[in-house]
């Protein structure tokens, strides 16, 4: 049974902790005097004291000790004892934007983190890059108030246990954000998740260690100099360049031999544009112009699948529950703008839907295929954390190519978001994503 407690200013007492008698029992402290109140990453010794007649859902604080926590008094909290500890939370902390102004006018936008809070309880930060201080180890953020049912704006303690929803647009916000997780992540340790990341060649040279995964992925090479263009285009006729990291302008090329030259696809930003290179000198200078060395990847592309000219793929997304086990949420068809590079383009679907009609399944084929493609999934999330990074949620990008076999092409882990699903008419998966991170940030902080 899950109890919640209502905080109480003491004002006439001293560094002492007023605790229901029965919960003192129930966690085996009845005889204790004195011991360490933890609040975030702070900790005071108080005196404790057992009091039978108190209301068996408040803790009644010295005001002096809720100063030294900086422990706001109007969340609804759970205690634990552990390690000599008594544990006030959870905490837990969102990253969400990169200024306090745009979360000042956007708060509103993490109603959903919070539609669980009867489950959930404790305190829930919600803040910005531009509010870590941390010389003084202060944040200013915004806490959830469930009585008022309003975010109050203020300066609070670190979060015992937190992750990011903020996503890496431009290389100096991601050197930001870094730093700072990195800070964070110095402090809390594998309380924070979605960090360490790992850029994407990085990560298919770790998959690749993996016999159960090897196989699975396209050929792949980290692009240094044109001519490493060229000997995959040899190799696989078609190639697509991917950025190694998140990139706002140049995302996405194909290269394809044709009769006369190299055919190159590619998107820049928004716009989608093609050039024929009909020589090596127009091979060369296009590639140095365009691409930074160590920045792209060449891969192999797959030939994927059309229905009604448009290219199909899949986005599987995995979610950890509040046990920090990987559950599949939602398994999505992408279908690209007709002549699109990639199925990113267009508009989505259930994936078992898509399933049936990419192989000329029924309902069962349908789900079958889904079991296999969430359990390749899962071990290759598995294998992403034995390499040290700690993920909460992650999506996946997977395709089955015109021969029916299936690849894992990517696995999203800066932006692991599940827009996709309102976009399948499934709003319910977003909601659901964002509470089942609630519970497993709970879960890392101890509750």
């Amino acid at each position: 049974m899950e109890y919640f407690f209502e905080i109480l200013s003491d004002n006439e007492t001293m560094n002492r902790l007023c605790l229901p008698s029965m919960h003192a029992e129930r966690l085996g402290i009845q005889d204790r005097k004195q011991l360490l109140l933890t609040f975030g990453t702070k900790s005071v010794p108080v005196e404790l004291k057992s009091d039978a007649i108190s209301n068996h859902s408040t803790l009644r604080i010295s005001t002096s000790i809720l100063e030294q926590l900086q422990l706001p008094s109007f969340p609804r909290y759970q205690i634990r004892w552990r390690e000599s500890k008594l544990i006030i939370g959870p905490y837990i902390g969102i990253l969400v934007s990169h200024t306090h102004s745009f979360l000042d006018n956007h708060i509103q936008i993490l109603s959903s983190f919070i539609q669980n809070y009867e489950q959930l309880g404790g305190a829930i930060l919600a803040f910005s890059l531009e509010g870590v201080n941390p010389n003084d180890r202060l944040i200013r953020g915004f806490l959830y108030n469930p009585y008022a049912k309003r975010w109050e704006k203020g300066t609070y303690a670190y979060p015992t246990a937190l992750f990011s929803i903020l996503e890496e647009h431009f290389p100096e916000h991601r050197n930001d954000l870094h730093s700072i997780l990195k800070h964070f992540y110095g402090i809390l340790g594998k309380r924070v998740f979605n960090f360490p990341t790992i850029n994407k060649w990085e990560m298919h040279q770790w998959l690749q260690q993996y016999p159960l995964i090897h196989g699975y992925l396209p050929d792949t090479l980290l692009y240094n100099e044109p001519k490493e263009i060229h000997q995959m285009l040899k190799k696989h006729q078609i190639v697509c360049i991917r950025p190694v990291h998140a990139h706002p302008g140049l995302c996405l090329l194909k290269a394809e031999k044709v009769r006369n030259g190299v055919a190159v696809r590619y998107q820049n930003k928004d716009q989608s544009q093609q050039v024929l290179l009909r020589n090596r000198k127009q091979f060369f200078s296009f590639f140095q112009k365009h691409l930074t060395p160590h920045e792209y990847l060449i891969q192999e592309a797959i030939d994927l699948p059309t229905i009604k000219g448009r290219n199909v793929d899949f986005r599987l997304s995995l979610v950890k529950d509040g046990k920090g086990e990987w559950t599949n949420l939602g398994i999505f068809g992408r279908y690209g703008e007709k002549k699109s590079m990639t199925g990113t383009d267009g508009y989505v679907e259930s994936g078992k839907l898509t399933l049936q009609k990419v192989l000329a399944l029924g309902h069962e084929g349908a789900v079958s295929w889904n079991e296999w493609m969430t359990y390749l999934s899962v071990q290759a999330a598995r294998a992403m954390e034995e390499y040290g990074s700690h993920y909460g949620n992650l999506g996946l990008d997977l395709a089955l190519d015109k021969r029916k076999r299936l690849w894992l092409l990517e696995i999203n882990s800066e932006k692991p978001t599940t827009y996709i699903a309102p976009s399948a008419g499934k709003e319910e998966l977003l909601q659901q994503t964002r509470q089942m991170s609630m519970l497993y940030c709970k879960r890392l902080a101890g509750f």
